[in-house]
């Protein structure tokens, strides 16, 4: 009597429920937890603070229950104390601090929905005042953002256990995928941990999904001008910035998650589908499975691409290590008689617009010298030539959403922005540049104090790739031949990263890339698929090739995995230190020229009037509207600072005292705030909102055309080539 396979037996079944059910407690167990952390330290001295009440944060919801209020401080008197107030300024817990270090919760009830603030009572007489930490807890709340939150985890488990029965019962498992997702899970490993780490842009691009993430709850479609930063003033970053991708993030912290579980999903996310371009693109120019699976393995293991996890948090960068592979299939299928496949080449730049513009920037540098170096092959055969075309084309089409508003913004010429030439302006500098005993560094951490510059480097595997060629130097083949093209460009690259270039000729270029060593991140998109290519062309026999995959699959994985090993064992921030400050905009190359950080925070809500003496007798914020009234003068003339920063898209309407409606124009004010005047009414309300141009919504709407029209062409030929007879 023949039993049933295993693969098919009811066990599995009965495994697989169990391992459902086992995860989903574990996932729900703290549907009801709720916790407020604040961890910003903070400490108030006599000589910079009065005798006064200070809030600390915004309003946040706290719905009916019990909770736990808890601190961590340090007094050196007494009679300063932490509060919690309501809406109405009554005080829900007040604790005073003790001298000494203090450590302390008390338990509090809430009985109906309210909208709180934590703040400090301080008095300068009694000493300092040190704030480490406050929490609110409770075990015993629901809020719709955790039942949200553990819905999509329990349905993500639930597809995962159906998708393992899946492979399990197929006849034919897919490994490459198994494989990039173990590749995913080695080198984001401190993406796993609940802490974080440090990196040069990270609060930036936090602040990007923050403020994505909130401009959407608002209402705000698409978020180009951001609330969040800087206290809800609206910052153009969207604007200028490319982000279409980074709505992903922005909607699973709408869903409910923490602003860290967001990011570091989207970057685990975005590692897996590098990887997996990385692959498939080895694969296909390679024309075998391993060239696929060692292209993937060196770049995972790239030394830049790590930095820019671990060491920068080069949010754009990351992204483009997903479509640059792309351009390089593009320019091989235009350039080997299948000028048919433009699309690969459309689909890399339109992905690299929606990223980085200045990866952008190299990748249309390099590919122009590519053209230049072919021009004659690429005038002489017209279908490569109208190929390049309708790629240039489709992707210009699909972005005009991206580029004329940006264009629109730039017009006042009156942003720090250049984008020609960016923020970094001045000389050439050597800290631009990488040192050349940097090219042969095996390991050095990103922030080591014994160098002058945040150079990165190239990894030693890097060096090596070009040698391979000399140990197959008889063999010939189309992908050899794209890989020694690729090699010669990464070997150009790596030149022109040091101060031997001659970069007081390309000073343009340098100023737009900022850095020399940017030039690591085309090199790291073009050695992984020339190595690819060399490596699985080298060795006889089977069992020679396999010693040979296992050898350089070791080294590359020897010369990368430090990188995150020091990340894990030296750089791990813990969570409860996590704090965000919506006044960092890193260069603050979005804002106006003219506009004071240190005056917004300063300044909040607050209508300033010229004359000085003009009352504002209400003012109110949501999201990027303000309204506000005043009493003035009879036919006295009253310039209204209002705390918006002012971009193009901004409109006022004034009502009068009567209750008529009427527009009145905006301009900006010299600091870059909005500004408008009273049209000479002694009494009435201002209304200023945010919308979008007329050319905003002309260049949405012809990007959404233009992605029906390019859907629909793809599908037509879809079913063509499914239509056609195939050919025995």
């Amino acid at each position: 009597m023949k039993t049933k396979p295993f693969k098919h037996s009811t066990a599995v079944i009965i495994a697989a429920f169990l391992i459902t059910l086992t995860a989903l407690f574990f996932i729900n167990k703290d549907i009801f937890h709720y916790e407020f952390l604040y961890s910003k330290p903070v400490t108030y001295t006599p000589e910079e603070y009065t005798k006064a009440d200070y809030l600390l944060t915004e309003g946040f919801v706290l719905k009916p229950g019990t909770y736990v209020f808890s601190f961590l401080g340090q007094m050196l008197g007494k009679k300063s104390s932490v509060y919690l107030v309501d809406q109405n300024r009554e005080k829900l817990i007040s604790v005073e601090f003790i001298d000494g270090e203090t450590e302390y919760s008390e338990e509090f009830r809430v009985n109906q929905i309210k909208t709180v603030q934590l703040g400090v009572s301080y008095d300068p007489e009694f000493g300092s005042l040190e704030i480490n930490r406050i929490s609110l807890s409770s075990d015993h709340v629901i809020y719709k953002e955790s039942i949200i939150r553990h819905f999509i985890l329990s349905i993500f488990v639930v597809i995962l256990v159906i998708c393992c029965l899946w492979l399990i019962q197929r006849e034919k498992i897919n490994y490459s995928i198994l494989y990039i997702i173990l590749l995913t899970a080695i080198i984001c490993l401190p993406y796993f941990s609940k802490d974080y780490f440090w990196g040069d842009d990270l609060f930036f691009h936090l602040s990007r999904i923050e403020g994505m993430a909130q401009t959407i709850k608002a209402g705000y479609f698409p978020a180009r001008n951001q609330l969040f930063w800087l206290q809800d003033y609206g910052y153009g970053v969207g604007f200028f910035y490319p982000d279409l991708f980074l709505y992903i993030p922005a909607v699973v912290r709408c869903l409910g998650f923490s602003l860290l579980f967001s990011y570091k999903f989207f970057i685990i996310l975005t590692t897996f589908c590098s990887l997996s371009a990385f692959y498939y693109v080895g694969k296909r120019i390679g024309q075998t499975e391993i060239c696929g699976v060692m292209t993937a393995l060196i770049a995972a293991f790239s030394v830049f691409r790590l930095i820019d996890m671990y060491g920068r948090a080069a949010v754009g960068e990351i992204q483009a290590f997903v479509f640059g592979p792309f351009v390089i299939l593009g320019l091989f299928e235009i350039y080997n008689g299948h000028p048919e496949k433009w699309y690969f080449f459309a689909l890399g730049f339109w992905g690299l617009c929606n990223c980085h513009l200045i990866s952008l920037s190299m990748a249309v540098v390099l590919t122009a010298v590519y053209i230049l170096i072919n021009i004659r092959k690429t005038l002489q055969h017209k279908q490569i030539l109208l190929s390049l075309i309708k790629a240039t084309v489709t992707v210009v089409c699909l972005l005009i959403c991206f580029f004329l508003p940006m264009l629109e913004q730039l017009r006042p010429g009156k942003l720090v922005i250049n984008i020609l030439t960016s923020s970094k302006t001045g000389g050439i500098s050597e800290k631009l540049m990488v040192p050349l005993q940097h090219l042969v560094y095996f390991f050095h951490t990103w922030r080591d104090p014994t160098f002058q510059s945040n150079n990165a480097y190239p990894g030693l595997i890097f060096l090596l790739i070009p040698f391979l060629r000399l140990l197959q130097i008889k063999k010939r083949s189309r992908a050899l031949h794209c890989a020694d093209i690729l090699t010669i460009f990464g070997a150009v690259l790596i030149f022109a990263s040091t101060s031997l270039f001659p970069w007081k000729y390309f000073q343009w270029f340098l100023n737009r890339i900022q850095y020399a060593w940017r030039l690591f991140l085309p090199l790291s998109v073009i050695f992984p698929v020339s190595g690819g290519i060399y490596i699985t062309g080298l060795g006889k026999g089977k069992k020679s090739r396999h010693i040979i995959y296992g050898v350089f699959g070791l080294l590359t994985i020897v010369c990368g995995f430090p990188v995150v090993y020091e990340t894990m064992s030296s750089r791990m921030v813990p969570q409860d230190r996590f704090w965000m400050q919506n006044n960092r905009v890193s260069g603050g190359e979005y804002k106006p020229i003219g506009l004071s950080i240190e005056y917004i925070d300063k300044n909040r809500d607050t209508v300033k009037t010229d004359p000085a003496n003009v009352p504002i007798v209400y003012h109110d914020r949501k999201g990027l509207t303000f309204t506000f009234s005043w009493a003035a003068a009879e036919n006295e003339i009253v310039d209204f600072e209002v705390p918006l920063i002012d971009y193009v898209g901004y409109r006022a309407e004034l009502t009068t005292e009567d209750g008529k409606t009427k527009s009145i124009p905006v301009r900006r004010a010299d600091n870059g705030l909005v500004l408008v005047n009273n049209d000479g009414q002694a009494y009435g309300s201002i209304h200023v909102h945010f919308e979008k141009t007329v050319i905003q919504k002309a260049a949405d709407g012809f990007s959404v055309i233009s992605y029906l029209v390019l859907f629909f062409i793809m599908s037509k030929r879809r079913l063509a080539a499914k239509s056609r007879p195939v050919s025995k």
